[in-house]
């Protein structure tokens, strides 16, 4: 289930300034291993994952890292973690999923898979991939893609789909 924060609109400040390369150096000295682009079986497979960035954002790796279940991290907790000289809960740093359509902040959730088991139909002008891989790794059972073609007025056909569970 992902739950709203009741509360207004949150901005997330930061308290350092964000050096990606740094932050990268920082891990790899920790025995860290870097993926440059999201593979959830790579991320499977790893004894922690976990998605470090300095706010939370549309990117595909962060969304595909939401839909996964792979925390998103302040990359505060690397820097605080070199401070203190040892792993400190990633917990504290956790950064939201996103912001939702009320411009309300959308607070990281273990993966609860949203789309268990439904079967889904895009329908867009232009093929979705990214959509596709959201769905199915938040639980979808299948997802058909459908390109949807204009008629000579310009319209778009209408298509009627039935989304079920199994």
């Amino acid at each position: 289930h992902v739950l709203c924060c009741p509360f207004p609109p949150i901005e997330y400040v930061q308290t350092a300034p964000y050096h990606k390369r740094y932050t990268e150096t920082q891990l790899e000295a920790g025995a860290g291993f870097i993926l440059h682009d999201f593979n959830e079986e790579q991320c499977k497979a790893a004894y922690q994952s976990l998605l470090i960035t300095d706010q939370h954002s549309r990117t595909r790796k962060y969304l595909l890292c939401v839909a996964s279940g792979v925390p998103c991290v302040s990359h505060i907790w690397v820097r605080d973690c070199c401070k203190e000289g040892k792993l400190l809960n990633y917990r504290n740093y956790l950064l939201p999923a996103g912001v939702g359509p009320d411009e309300r902040i959308v607070e990281w959730h273990p993966r609860c898979s949203p789309f268990k088991a439904l079967r889904v139909l895009l329908v867009f002008e232009e093929p979705a991939e990214l959509w596709s891989e959201l769905l199915m790794m938040s639980g979808a059972s299948s997802v058909r893609q459908h390109q949807a073609e204009k008629d000579s007025s310009g319209m778009y056909s209408t298509i009627h789909a039935r989304l079920s569970h199994y």
